[in-house]
């Protein structure tokens, strides 16, 4: 045992009868270095008192639970550091991996796996769990195998989750819900069965430079009344669209790359709003953006190009307004408006499409004004069905194609 200027440090051997020796004569601010090796515990491990635990490295210390409702769980207004550690939960009942109610947690390098999720108790299954009281600093860290997501930052807690790993939970790779602040950077977040982040209810994150490839579902997903900025994200591959934003969820999306896609880059649904800014939304099986239903987003200097339907598509009575986009070489139109959707197009380039620069159909209306189309297949400006849009050409721009 020796004294650090933090607290002592106290040696600890594999085993989980030293492992609650050890935090039995600790103290506060102590600092406990776990050998590499196993700490097999049949309860939960619980910690009321401010403590750093630091092993050997995540492949090399690991903590397995057997027993729920979490392998640790902290308790208290203190403050607690991780680090160099894996955490397991191998039962069966449901359980999340590491649970912080309240106080604050630092967390570099460890990995979260096995949390199992209870239907009928409607809890666990998440790696890493903030709730409402918590604050949380995690950094360079792994979750994965999850029933639920990798990371869970819940209520009113505030977390900073930095260049962190989440695969293959069964849900999310990060969730952020309630009325959670957190500021999510530079995470990898691939494989997961549903989405690689998730902003739910009245949650307003910062997503910045995060990559989100391959999963289930969407890249990233808003839902409820979330909102906040969403800036330099990659969502890539994924089944379904590189970013969803659903119901009334109103983000700000500037710069990203949503690219390669199962359906749409960018999809804009129910009475959602916010917009989308700068972002290149490349090669997706449908359109790069698409809003539906009754969302009413802003679309303003995005690039839409090499989609295999519409650059950008407006459906059912969809409104906004896309302005100042580029829509280049998209095997459809440059922008499509149907059903009975109504936007203002304005300012934008729609050229070298598969059909027309702007297709109106079904009972289309609304206003486009000052486009610049050309090379396009069918024409500048195609209105089909019972289509009544309002339109004005700017000098230069190819002559409207009406299709009865």
């Amino acid at each position: 045992m020796d004294k650090g200027k933090e607290g002592r440090i106290l040696q600890v051997a594999p085993g989980a009868e030293n492992l609650r020796g050890a935090l039995a004569v600790a103290g506060e601010g102590d600092i406990l270095l776990l050998a590499a090796g196993e700490y097999r515990l049949a309860e939960p491990l619980v910690l009321t008192k401010p403590l750093a635990l630091k092993g050997k490295g995540r492949e090399q210390t690991k903590i397995i639970g057997e027993g729920g409702p979490a392998v640790v769980l902290l308790e208290g207004r203190g403050s607690w550091q991780f680090s160099g550690i894996a955490f397991q939960y191998g039962g069966k009942a449901g359980a999340n991996v590491l649970q912080v109610k309240e106080g604050t947690v630092v967390i570099e390098g460890c990995a979260f796996s096995g949390g199992v999720y209870a239907e009928g108790a409607a809890s666990g299954g998440d790696g890493l769990w903030l709730g409402s009281g918590a604050q949380g600093s995690i950094a360079a860290s792994l979750s994965y195998g999850n029933d639920r997501s990798g990371i869970a930052v819940t209520g009113q807690s505030r977390a900073s989750l930095e260049q962190n790993t989440c695969r293959d939970n069964g849900h999310a790779g990060i969730v952020l819900l309630g009325g959670s602040c957190a500021v999510v950077l530079e995470n990898t977040c691939t494989s997961n069965g549903r989405a690689g982040i998730a902003v739910l209810e009245k949650a307003h994150p910062l997503l910045e430079a995060n990559h989100c490839y391959e999963n289930g579902e969407s890249g990233i997903v808003y839902f409820h009344q979330s909102g906040g900025l969403a800036r330099g994200n990659r969502c890539l591959n994924n089944s379904s669209d590189g970013i969803t934003v659903l119901e009334q969820a109103a983000p700000f999306l500037q710069e990203n790359e949503c690219s390669s896609n199962g359906e749409t880059g960018i999809a804009f649904m129910g009475l959602s709003g916010g917009g989308a800014f700068y972002c290149r939304c490349l090669r997706n099986k449908w359109s790069g953006i698409a809003v539906l239903e009754q969302a009413a987003p802003v679309l303003l200097h995005n690039i839409c190009q090499g989609n295999e339907e519409g650059g950008i598509t407006f459906f059912d009575h969809a409104t906004g307004m896309a302005k100042r986009n580029e829509c280049l070489k998209n095997n459809w139109s440059g922008i499509i408006v149907r059903d009975y959707a109504a936007p203002l197009l304005a300012g934008n380039r729609c050229c070298e499409n598969g059909e027309a620069g702007i297709m109106y159909c079904d009972h289309a209306r609304g206003m486009a004004r000052h486009n610049e189309l050309r090379e396009n297949a069918l024409g500048g400006i195609v209105r089909m069905d019972a289509a009544e849009p309002f339109w004005e050409n700017d000098k230069g721009m190819m002559t409207d194609v009406e299709t009865p």
